[in-house]
């Protein structure tokens, strides 16, 4: 499994566990339950943002690592070639 794969499996995991937490906290008679369910849903939601936030920095670097590889074969494609003489070697076999 890729890292990027693995980022998305991480937040489709919190997404449903945020929908887990939503359908409880929907079921509880308490108000002080209550409050520490969506406490601990904001506090998934938050995770599962950075989680976003980190796979799409990773999908930034990667695009800017393949920008540039594709930039260097650009410029290999574009590169002259050029033919000097250096030297000259004479032999004569008796």
């Amino acid at each position: 499994m890729t890292s990027r794969q693995a980022f998305e499996q991480a937040v489709n995991d919190l997404d449903g566990e945020i929908r887990i937490a939503k359908r409880e906290a929907r079921l509880y008679g308490s108000l002080e339950t209550k409050v520490a369910a969506q406490r601990r849903i904001r506090e998934l939601e938050g995770e599962r943002n950075r989680k976003r936030r980190a796979l799409f920095e990773a999908q930034d670097e990667v695009d800017r690592k393949k920008e540039g590889l594709i930039a260097g074969v650009e410029a290999r494609l574009h590169q002259t070639l050029t033919e000097e003489l250096l030297f000259v070697i004479h032999w004569r076999v008796n």
